[in-house]
C-alpha cells in the first residue's frame, strides 16, 4: 500500500491540513504529523516482546478486549484486573489465555496502584493496556529492541502517544495528538497520585518517550459506550469539587506543567464550551463526521461534569445547613 492511498488514515491528515498564521511557539498544535512507518496500523501479535508484561483493567469490555489482547498476545505474561464485568468479558480474558483477578473498582488511579502493589508480575517492566487500546508491530518492535537499553540506563519509565481511531478514521486534531500517556513501568519506580479521576502516574528518575503510537479504538456503540462518559463525568465531579476547595495549593503541590494546567482547566467557568470551540478550531471540523461527533462526545462529557458538580456543590450545601442548625 503506497503512502499516497486514501485508506491510510495519516492520508486525510496530509491532505487536509489546518495550519493557520501563528507565531512559531504555537504551531506546534498544528503541526502533529510524523513519518509512518508500515508497521503503524498493523497489531503486532506475536511480535509483542515476550519478557513484557502486560495489564489491562476491565470493566464489561467484551466488545474491545479480544483486539486488545490479542495484539500482545507474544507477551508470556498478560494479566487482566477485572471489576466486577457482567457480560462476557472475563471468557474471553481467559479464552485467550491472560490470567483474570477480580477487584473492585475505585477509581482509575487507585485500582492502577493497587495492581503494581499486589499482582505478581513475572517481568520487571510492566505494558499498561487500556482494554480499547492496540499494540502496533512498530510499537512492539521499538519495545523489544529499547528494553534491554531501558534497563541498562536505570530508565524508570516510558510515553507513547495516543492514535486515536473514532469510528473507523483516524481524528488527530479533535483527539489533541499528540497526547503523551505513561504506558511502560518499571516495577517499583512509579506510583499513581491519589486522584478520583484520570490516573496521573509519578516516575521516580529518569523517563523516555516512544517514537510510535499506541492505538485508541473503542469499538462500542454508543449506547454501550454512554455509561463509561457518565461514570467518567461523575468522578471528575468529584475530583474537580476537591480541587476547587483549594485551587492554589493544588498547584503548588502539582508535580508537573500539565498537572498544573488541568487544575486551572478544571476550575474555568464555562469549560465545556470552550474545549468544543478548542477542538474544532484546532482542525476537528475538518475531520468529517468523526470529528464533529467525537467533538460532541467531549462537550456532552464536560456538560455532565459540570451538571453532577452543580448536584455535589448543592448537597454540600445543604449537609453544611443541617449541621449548623440547632
Amino acid at each position: 500500500m503506497t503512502e499516497s492511498e486514501p485508506s491510510r488514515p495519516e492520508w486525510l491528515f496530509d491532505t487536509l491540513r489546518f495550519e493557520p498564521a501563528l507565531p512559531r511557539s504555537l504551531k506546534s498544535l498544528f503541526q502533529t504529523r510524523r513519518i509512518e512507518d508500515d508497521g503503524d496500523l498493523v497489531p503486532a501479535r506475536g511480535e509483542f516482546p515476550e519478557n513484557l508484561s502486560v495489564v489491562t483493567l476491565t470493566l464489561n469490555e467484551e466488545a474491545c478486549l479480544a483486539q486488545a489482547l490479542d495484539s500482545v498476545s507474544g507477551s508470556r505474561d498478560i494479566v487482566v484486573v477485572d471489576a466486577g464485568s457482567t457480560d462476557k468479558t472475563v471468557a474471553i480474558a481467559e479464552s485467550l489465555g491472560a490470567r483474570v483477578i477480580t477487584h473492585a473498582f475505585l477509581s482509575s488511579a487507585a485500582q492502577r496502584q493497587w495492581v503494581l502493589e499486589n499482582v505478581e508480575f513475572q517481568n520487571p517492566w510492566v505494558w499498561i493496556l487500556d482494554a480499547d487500546e492496540w499494540v502496533t508491530i512498530a510499537l512492539a518492535r521499538e519495545l523489544r529492541n529499547a528494553l534491554p537499553v531501558l534497563t541498562a540506563d536505570g530508565t524508570s519509565a516510558g510515553w507513547a502517544r495516543f492514535r486515536v481511531i473514532y469510528q473507523g478514521r483516524w481524528i488527530p486534531r479533535a483527539s489533541l495528538y499528540p497526547t503523551w500517556t505513561m504506558r511502560l513501568i518499571r516495577l517499583g519506580r512509579v506510583r499513581y497520585e491519589d486522584r478520583v479521576a484520570n490516573a496521573v502516574p509519578d516516575a521516580q528518575g529518569k523517563t523516555v518517550r516512544l517514537r510510535n503510537d499506541v492505538i485508541h479504538e473503542d469499538l462500542k456503540p454508543f449506547a454501550r459506550r454512554f455509561p463509561k462518559l457518565d461514570r467518567y463525568a461523575k468522578l471528575e465531579a468529584i475530583e474537580t469539587q476537591r480541587v476547587a476547595q483549594a485551587p492554589l495549593l493544588s498547584i503548588r503541590r502539582a508535580s508537573s506543567f500539565r498537572r498544573k494546567a488541568k487544575i486551572v482547566w478544571m476550575v474555568l467557568p464555562g469549560r465545556s464550551l470552550i474545549r468544543a470551540t478548542y477542538l474544532a478550531l484546532r482542525g476537528g471540523m475538518f475531520e468529517g463526521k468523526a470529528g464533529w461527533h467525537f467533538i460532541e462526545d467531549s462537550y456532552f462529557q464536560e456538560r455532565m461534569t459540570v451538571r453532577y458538580l452543580r448536584e455535589l456543590r448543592k448537597s454540600s450545601s445543604s449537609n453544611l445547613r443541617a449541621k449548623s442548625e440547632p
